[in-house]
């Protein structure tokens, strides 16, 4: 092979690996943050496979990995999320099974008309009687409650507190069987709006509406 293949074998090379590097799928999402400092990340962020994190002396995350949909809470030291599992050093780690998160993406062009359900029966929100919604990414903050209509009228509202709106369960709650539209409201910001079937359960997995 020649010098200039190998060069421009090379190059090729490097202008790929942008790209290939962008496309990785995040592997997992955090539910809980608290008393760590590192500015990459908040409540309802998502993880990249081999992402390391410096819990310090006290810090604590919670995080829910896609693929075994496994909640696992990490308190100081190391952790390190892998596409499969993670790996720690002087942390403490505990878990449990739970329900996969359904992660909705949002942007303006789908306002009004919803985004992408990347887990659940896709365009439709499966949600229980009393359902748990947060709002993460970059316009969350815009965001200050979570209504829920059927048939153009208003059942229930409920505020954005931290990110988390939840209907308790000492309220009337949404109707099982029911179908309604999950509205996302705001100031100055248009208002989200996406379908929703209501399962049997009282409690079910989370819903995230990330919106960038």
């Amino acid at each position: 092979m020649t010098l200039l293949k190998r060069f421009r074998l090379m190059v090729l090379a490097l202008l790929f690996m942008p790209a290939m590097a962008h496309a990785e799928a995040p592997v997992a999402l955090i539910t809980e943050w608290s008393g760590v400092d590192d500015p990459r990340f908040t409540a309802y962020s998502e993880i990249l496979p081999g992402t390391t994190i410096e819990l310090g002396a006290v810090g604590k995350m919670t995080f829910v990995q896609y693929r075994n949909c496994q909640e696992m809470t990490a308190t100081g030291g190391t952790i390190t999320i892998l596409a499969e599992g993670f790996s720690m050093a002087n942390s403490v780690v505990t878990g449990s099974k739970q329900g996969c998160p359904q992660l909705v993406r949002l942007t303006s062009s789908t306002a009004m008309t919803g985004g992408l359900v990347l887990r659940g029966t896709p365009h439709i929100l499966q949600l229980p009687t009393h359902p748990i919604v947060a709002v993460a990414g970059a316009k969350a903050s815009h965001y200050t409650s979570v209504a829920f209509v059927a048939d153009g009228t208003p059942a229930t509202e409920a505020k954005l507190t931290n990110g988390r709106a939840t209907i308790p369960a000492g309220d009337k709650g949404l109707i099982a069987g029911g179908s309604y539209q999950l509205v996302l409201k705001g100031q100055g910001v248009p208002d989200f709006t996406l379908p929703a079937q209501v399962s049997n359960a009282e409690t079910g997995s989370l819903a995230v509406l990330k919106i960038d």
